[in-house]
């Protein structure tokens, strides 16, 4: 495997994840509340959910430089929960999450929901699930309460070789250091109501 299709639902966003090897990627879980509310956030105009039914986001993480949006950029938007939160890109046409990442064009990591990679199983299964205390129903087997020693020491390694490797350089959501679009950021009422 050395590139991945991305491309939104109904189609008009598309691109690639390219040059994959292992230790170039994860692939997690995360049931926090954050990615629930952001979830809801985007199923607001019946979009479908894309969380699983205990309320997890599967997300592939890789390099931002290793990202390509060949088709629809100008669709990207982003939403943040709060003032200073991350940045979740999507897609103004149909909803689809393209990306949760830190508001900084140096950050050398990206976390692409797999509803935006349309062959998800030719990356593999997931190594792990975090922040399972926020789970439907209570953690779920196999999930960690918040995060594992084991996933933690992965994402620090995989972001220090981003940044030693620069693989921030070349980001799909960054032009001129600024992100394509200006963020809406939801209110504290806005926010609440996907809780």
């Amino acid at each position: 495997m050395s590139e991945v299709s991305l491309k939104c639902r109904c189609g008009e966003v598309e691109g690639a994840i390219v040059d994959l090897a292992p230790g170039r990627f994860n692939r997690l879980v995360c049931y926090c509340d954050d990615c629930q509310a952001f979830a809801r956030w985007l199923s607001r105009d019946g979009a479908p959910s894309i969380t699983n039914d205990r309320g997890g986001t599967d997300v592939f993480q890789v390099w931002p430089s290793h990202v390509r949006i060949t088709r629809g950029r100008d669709k990207l938007r982003i939403v943040r929960l709060r003032e200073g939160g991350l940045f979740r890109w999507y897609t103004e046409c149909c909803s689809t999450p393209a990306g949760n990442m830190l508001p900084s064009p140096g950050s050398p990591f990206v976390g692409i929901p797999v509803a935006f990679v349309p062959a998800v199983d030719t990356i593999g299964p997931p190594v792990g699930a975090i922040q399972g205390r926020f789970a439907k129903g209570g953690c779920p087997e196999g999930a960690h309460p918040s995060v594992s020693a084991g996933v933690l020491a992965t994402s620090a390694w995989f972001l220090v070789r981003g940044v030693a490797l620069r693989k921030a350089k070349g980001s799909p959501y960054f032009a001129d250091g600024r992100p394509l679009v200006a963020p809406r950021v939801l209110t504290v009422a806005e926010r609440d109501a996907l809780r």
